[in-house]
């Protein structure tokens, strides 16, 4: 894990916590399902990683993109 999070601070391991934080307290509220949860996690962890420049946000990215049925996509498509 110190390798990997080599270039974190600890103001930003406590963002990443309050985010995910709020993705299990919005999933919860608004009664999603597991899946839209991990499409959820998914895009906050991809976001954060390619802020940080790392390339592991690929592999969260694939995840998201794959999924076009939950997220922003399902969302923005059915206001339509």
């Amino acid at each position: 894990m110190k390798t990997y999070a080599g270039g974190w601070n600890s103001y930003e391991f406590v963002w990443l916590g309050l985010f995910c934080d709020m993705a299990v307290a919005l999933t919860v509220i608004t009664r999603d399902t597991l899946f839209g949860f991990t499409v959820f996690i998914t895009g906050v962890l991809c976001v954060v990683l390619a802020a940080k420049g790392n390339l592991m946000t690929y592999v969260f990215g694939m995840w998201m993109r794959c999924c076009p049925a939950s997220g922003p996509s399902a969302i923005f498509s059915a206001t339509k």
